[in-house]
């Protein structure tokens, strides 16, 4: 470790948003956290639905598939990479709504 002072770093400009400048990474990573979080949730609220909820929602035939498939899991491997299979599958849909 060196005993020399370390030099004060200047103060950080604040950035403007309108500066020409899209989001920042870390901005667009916490979008995208975010986004994964609620297909996450969503995931796990479609597997606690009963079968003819399920299908009165009117989702394609290989997503119901799969999150019956899914429901039938309890732990392992298998059941995260089921889960993000299902996950992938609901990108095409909204799931802001």
């Amino acid at each position: 470790m060196s005993s020399r002072p370390r030099r004060p770093r200047p103060p950080a400009a604040p950035v403007e948003p309108d500066d020409g400048y899209g989001p920042s990474r870390t901005e667009l990573r916490a979008v995208r956290v975010a986004y994964q979080a609620r297909l996450d949730a969503l995931t796990k609220r479609l597997c606690s639905l009963p079968p003819k909820k399920l299908d009165s929602l009117g989702l394609d035939e290989r997503v119901v598939a799969e999150v019956r498939s899914l429901a039938g899991m309890t732990k392992g491997g298998a059941l995260a990479r089921q889960r993000r299979a299902v996950a992938a599958m609901l990108r095409d849909y909204d799931v802001n709504t």
